[in-house]
């Protein structure tokens, strides 16, 4: 007798996005889908239907956000239901000052040139960290939901018992902002498949990241050989639903 699957949503990430503005910059492919990055991003989604986010640093390792070439733009809108951006923060070492200034750059270069439906309204911004002050402007921007450390951690404002909630079940809805929170669960340069096969169902959710840098490799990754991995796993266990 067959049994219908259980559906789960499955949100992918990559953080400390940068030197693909460098590297497009200096490229002179004829389709964006030809360079390392996006090359291997749409293998997986005609594939499996991923979708995926990718958060940005506006400056990292000398390296300055830039604004990507006019020719590759239509693509990227075109494929903006798949492959969306959001702010990670001005730097790894971000004075105070530069959180609101950073995402004004990050909305100049890249969302105003790409269009809206291209930002995410979710964010996984650096070290977790954000003051309720910093939120809230984030939300006047149009983000509501944050993403989380894969660990046990504080996150951005929550409490110590916001934080048990939400390792819990997974996800958190503070009531009197609607802020979301939702607990990151794969941190693919750690991975252990203990958490894929220990999946509580409970959370509905599988929150799965890695970094650029690991994805940059040109001849093999790693870290996205070990979500081809937790995509199989997954794919043959539940019904999954993408979302960015």
């Amino acid at each position: 007798m067959n049994v219908d699957k259980r559906t789960i949503s499955v949100h992918i990430s990559f953080d400390d996005v940068i030197l693909i503005f460098d590297e497009m910059k200096r490229g002179n492919y004829k389709s964006v889908f030809q360079y390392r990055i996006f090359k291997r991003l749409k293998w997986f989604h005609k594939k499996y239907g991923c979708k995926f986010t990718l958060y940005v640093f506006v400056e990292f390792s000398d390296k300055y956000l830039c604004e990507i070439p006019y020719k590759y733009r239509k693509e990227l809108v075109d494929n903006s239901d798949w492959i969306k951006w959001g702010y990670h923060g001005y730097s790894p070492k971000m004075l105070k000052g530069q959180f609101k200034e950073g995402y004004k750059i990050f909305r100049k270069l890249l969302v105003e040139n790409l269009g809206e439906s291209c930002e995410s309204h979710i964010v996984r911004l650096h070290s977790f960290c954000a003051n309720r002050d910093q939120l809230i402007f984030m939300k006047n921007s149009g983000v509501d939901s944050f993403l989380t450390s894969d660990d046990n951690r504080l996150s951005y404002d929550l409490s110590e018992i916001e934080n048990r909630i939400l390792a819990d079940k997974g996800s958190y809805k503070r009531e009197i902002d609607n802020f979301y929170y939702f607990k990151t669960m794969v941190r693919l340069e750690a991975f252990s498949l203990f958490k894929i096969l220990k999946f509580d169902e409970r959370k509905r959710q599988v929150i799965i990241f890695t970094h650029e840098k690991y994805l940059l490799n040109k001849f093999f990754s790693k870290e996205l050989f070990k979500l081809w991995i937790i995509l199989c796993i997954l794919n043959h266990r539940y019904d999954i639903t993408y979302f960015n």
